[in-house]
């Protein structure tokens, strides 16, 4: 009996050791891999090459629509929507949707940080989270065409139409309040000046793709005025997406202390003792 119960309780102890075990390392622990904030970019030199890489991709989608897509064309191929900038589900629509999902990202990021700085007493931080929301938006609407399916309905509906093919409801119910949200991110960003160059740039981009689209600039070929209506769109997308991901270098390095920052030490106050003392010095 006692040759036979030992057996038993050496199973029953290697059976509770090896549950008892860790399945993983210390190496699968949560310091040992890379935190979200380590996916922003530390050198001036990744955010210039993505400036870069978004104008080589303007510049690419421009010689596809002004050179393959005729020579395709001649010859009967019929698989030529992807070089075609007036086509929908074109290649630069496509390069917006994807740009503009992953600025989303960056502002869901930028917000998790700046809603921890102490002086934002008025919670200017929020504009973040709405920016967030507005790059899925745009990045939906550039496969899909959002904007033209709800002005044709509003167009139908109530029987009056301004603008472009009634692109007045799509600028007036979604253009002025992504204005507005975009406008208060520039006002946001204005410490980085790398993220306000660049969104300086996406403004003048936009612009430049409005006038086209209305009509407002210099009359032009349709294949001209294709290229300058999809092209500065491509490349404003590209310079906002640059402009949060330098804005969000600027709030990381911001929170670890590693940016230098001029702040108003002193106050009212202070200035108003300051400049009594110094009337009564010189009486």
């Amino acid at each position: 009996v006692q040759t036979c119960a030992l057996p038993i309780s050496v199973r029953t102890d290697n059976s509770s050791a090896s549950d008892d075990a860790p399945r993983y390392s210390d190496a699968a622990g949560v310091e040992n891999h890379p935190q979200v904030t380590d996916f922003v970019p530390r050198r001036y030199s990744t955010i210039a090459l993505l400036a870069l890489i978004g104008g080589g991709l303007t510049a690419m989608s421009v010689a596809l629509h002004y050179f393959v897509l005729p020579l395709a064309a001649s010859r009967g191929m019929q698989t030529t929507a992807a070089f075609d900038l007036a086509a929908r589900g074109n290649l630069t629509q496509w390069l917006s949707a994807v740009v503009m999902f992953l600025a989303s990202g960056f502002c869901v990021m930028t917000y998790s940080l700046r809603r921890h700085r102490i002086d934002d007493i008025k919670g200017r931080y929020r504009v973040w989270m709405g920016a967030a929301l507005a790059c899925l938006l745009v990045s939906a609407n550039c496969v899909t065409g959002l904007h033209e399916t709800l002005a044709d309905v509003l167009t139908r509906t109530t029987g009056w139409s301004a603008l472009r093919d009634g692109s007045v409801w799509w600028v007036a119910l979604a253009g002025l309040p992504l204005a507005w949200i975009f406008t208060r991110v520039l006002v946001d960003v204005r410490e980085c000046r790398v993220a306000l160059a660049a969104m300086v740039g996406a403004c003048i981009c936009y612009g430049i793709s409005a006038a086209s689209y209305f009509g407002f600039g210099p009359a032009a070929d349709p294949q001209m005025q294709t290229i300058l209506t999809a092209t500065p769109l491509l490349l404003g997308n590209w310079l906002t997406f640059t402009a949060i991901v330098a804005n969000a270098r600027f709030v990381v390095l911001d929170a670890q202390g590693l940016v230098a920052v001029k702040r108003k030490v002193r106050t009212t106050r202070a200035k108003k003792a300051e400049s009594s003392t110094s009337s009564r010095a010189a009486s």
